[in-house]
This record gives C-alpha cells, structure tokens and sequence, in this order.
C-alpha cells in the first residue's frame, strides 16, 4: 500500500455525538471567558472532533469538557487545535488532548470499548 493512503492516526477512535463545552483560553481572565457548546463528532486517547459555530485558528488552547454517559465520567481538559474548516452549518475542528489523568484516560478508553 501505497504510503500516503495509510492512516496516520495512533489510536483508535469512534464516531460518536456528545454534548461539549469550550471555551478559548487566550491572554484575557481565564475566569471571565464563557463556555461555549459544541458537538463533539468523534473521540480517541489522542483527541477529538468538534462541530462548533465558531471558528478556531491552529494553535488556539481550549478547555473542553464532557461527560461519557450515564455513569458520569466527565473530562475536564485542555486541548490544542491542530485544524479547523468551514463546514455548511459551522466548523469542524481537530483537538489533540494536552492534559488527561489517568482517571480520564481509564474513562475515554471505556467508552471507546463499549461502543465497539
């Protein structure tokens, strides 16, 4: 096979819609910045896919948060954008996690189980 048409990606990730929020950290009060909601589109241990109405530049730092399923395994993390494109109703954005604990991982590789 030919090089170029090899997946690069290290982990293994699903397609799956979930509630996110954001919010961009950038030099302001990190205090005073809202959080906006998103999509999120897909997940692995590496990062996520996020449908949002804004648009993000590569190299933006995010805070996400999110919630598994039923059993309330939330994430609270910090993301980079690695790429952002226009979509008809919005944008889709690339994030790789900066920042998971081990409890995190341990829910994110769960999830990813179960839905399998």
């Amino acid at each position: 096979m030919l090089e170029i048409f090899k997946d690069r990606r290290t982990q293994k990730r699903i397609s799956h819609t979930l509630e996110t929020n954001f919010k961009v950290l950038d030099n302001s009060d990190i205090s005073a910045i809202e959080y906006k909601k998103a999509q999120m589109k897909n997940i692995s241990l590496g990062g996520l896919c996020l449908h949002s109405e804004q648009s993000l530049k590569v190299g933006n730092m995010l805070r996400v948060n999110f919630t598994l399923d039923k059993a309330d395994k939330k994430v609270d993390t910090f993301c980079e954008v690695k790429w952002c494109k226009r979509e008809i109703n919005g944008f889709l954005a690339g994030l790789s996690f900066i920042t998971l604990t081990r409890e995190e991982e341990e829910h994110i590789s769960s999830f990813i189980n179960q839905c399998n």
